[in-house]
């Protein structure tokens, strides 16, 4: 452990590729607009996360699957151990899904 940092790095040998696994803070937002990389975003499947994970980079969240980050949030709140997950609905109903923390894998 570095500097704050608790990701583990450990290799799996059926693809020969290196995995992290770190825990976030997993949030939810909603809304109408598009993404940090120009695309619209995809309800459980797109999220934001901090400057440190560069976009397109794919995180298997346990209670939810592989999400691929296509969006930044306010830097203020959205950390580089944060990933804010986009759900249909409202801001408003976001509230109701609570904040979690779970240790989730970085695939790329």
């Amino acid at each position: 452990m570095r500097n704050g940092d608790d990701s583990q790095q450990s290799v799996d040998t059926t693809k020969n590729k290196a995995t992290v696994q770190r825990q976030f803070r997993i949030t939810f937002y909603a809304g109408d607009g598009i993404t940090a990389n120009g695309t619209k975003p995809i309800p459980l499947t797109t999220c934001a996360a901090g400057y440190g994970i560069p976009i397109g980079t794919k995180i298997n969240v346990p209670s939810i699957g592989i999400l691929t980050v296509t969006d930044r949030g306010n830097p203020s709140v959205v950390t580089d151990n944060v990933l804010d997950v986009f759900v249909s609905g409202t801001e408003a109903e976001t509230m109701d899904m609570g904040v979690r923390y779970e240790n989730c894998i970085i695939l790329n």
